[in-house]
């Protein structure tokens, strides 16, 4: 494929990845995984949730959630709404993407 080849599919390219980027892609979802970092009190700090909201429920595992309230760039402060006894640093965390 020549120079003059490129030139014209250019444009046709992009209107493939703009139709591509309005398109809504039903049941597909990127999950945010997280890792717990400290437990404390009824709170526990995780990180590697870059898109956290305020508010924002966190699911650990056994079904225990909590609430981001403090989005620190480098870590979130979540209040556990369960008892927090099996919650332990290296746990795995997820976002609902919806506020409590």
């Amino acid at each position: 494929m020549g120079a003059k080849e490129i030139h014209n599919v250019i444009p046709e390219v992009f209107e493939v990845l703009e139709f591509a980027s309005r398109s809504e892609h039903e049941g597909l979802q990127i999950d945010e995984i997280g890792v717990v970092q400290s437990v404390g009190e009824g709170t526990a700090v995780v990180d590697g949730l870059p898109n956290v909201g305020a508010d924002e429920i966190i699911y650990f595992p056994n079904n225990i959630i909590g609430m981001a309230y403090n989005l620190d760039p480098e870590s979130v402060g979540v209040i556990l709404l369960d008892e927090s006894q099996s919650i332990r640093a290296g746990d795995e965390v997820r976002r609902s993407a919806s506020a409590g």
